[in-house]
């Protein structure tokens, strides 16, 4: 205590405060003290939010999966920080209740285990960039605006973007070839397959009836469609998917559909 009155005093020297008589310097105190208040109020409310949004980033990683090793790793990361942060709330909360020594033997005792989990915590994320594949040069990379697709792999979206392009050439009467490439970004996974569908065009426009979808295994950029009608007005769309066939979550959100082709009518 006595050290830290003496700390007061010099604070106050060095802010030119009048500390000549012990009026003045019980008044000093008193501010020091309401201010130093306040400070601790805003950082536990500042570490209560942060327990807030790590609550539901928490919930969203377990809504979305734990299909692969980033975001197994990044619930991980994500619990241990909740947990870091927990503890330095519950010491900042505990302290506003509880006299100042028993506050100064939680803050030595809970202190560097919070310390400690936020440290596992940090290195858990840099090993989720390091798997992740950064790009040689990230500050360019950055400016250059190729960094989307590493950047998304740190947001853990594991299904890939949608195709950029798909093309549709009528090859035959009724037949068309369905030519795509590869999204800029993947997934988590590598690519594994491409889900090509035949849609009319129209105001009600669906998946034909009777033209059956074509599955095309990775490397293959290209789609044989058979079975076009005379007349009919067709879009083929392309769909990109990194897992296992039939698991709608490897998926990408979003088709890509080729410009409209019309068959044309013998005669």
């Amino acid at each position: 205590m006595q050290r830290l009155a003496s700390g007061k005093c010099w604070a106050a020297e060095k802010l030119g405060l009048n500390t000549s008589t012990p009026e003045e310097v019980e008044k000093w105190t008193a501010r020091f003290n309401a201010s130093a208040k306040v400070v601790r109020a805003v950082g536990t409310l500042a570490l209560l939010a942060n327990s807030v949004i790590l609550g539901v980033e928490i919930y969203k990683d377990i809504k979305d999966g734990l299909n692969t090793k980033n975001q197994k790793l990044k619930l991980a990361m994500d619990s241990l920080q909740l947990a870091s942060t927990s503890i330095m709330l519950g010491t900042e909360l505990a302290s506003f209740f509880v006299t100042e020594a028993v506050g100064e033997i939680l803050a030595m005792v809970l202190g560097p285990v919070g310390v400690l989990l936020g440290i596992v915590s940090l290195i858990i994320g840099v090993v989720i960039v390091i798997i992740s594949k950064p790009p040689a040069d990230p500050v360019m990379t950055f400016l250059s605006g190729t960094a989307k697709p590493f950047l998304k792999s740190l947001e853990y979206q594991s299904y890939p973007d949608p195709v950029p392009s798909v093309t549709a050439t009528l090859t035959d009467k009724n037949t068309a070839t369905v030519t795509f490439s590869n999204p800029e970004y993947t997934g988590l996974n590598p690519l594994t397959f491409f889900t090509v569908d035949a849609y009319e065009v129209g105001p009600d426009a669906e998946i034909v009836s009777g033209l059956p979808r074509q599955i095309v295994d990775c490397p293959t950029l290209e789609a044989t469609m058979t079975g076009l009608k005379p007349g009919k007005t067709y879009s083929f769309h392309v769909t990109p998917s990194n897992g296992k066939r039939g698991d709608e979550n490897s998926m990408a959100k979003k088709s890509t559909g080729s410009y409209p082709i019309t068959v044309p009518i013998p005669g």
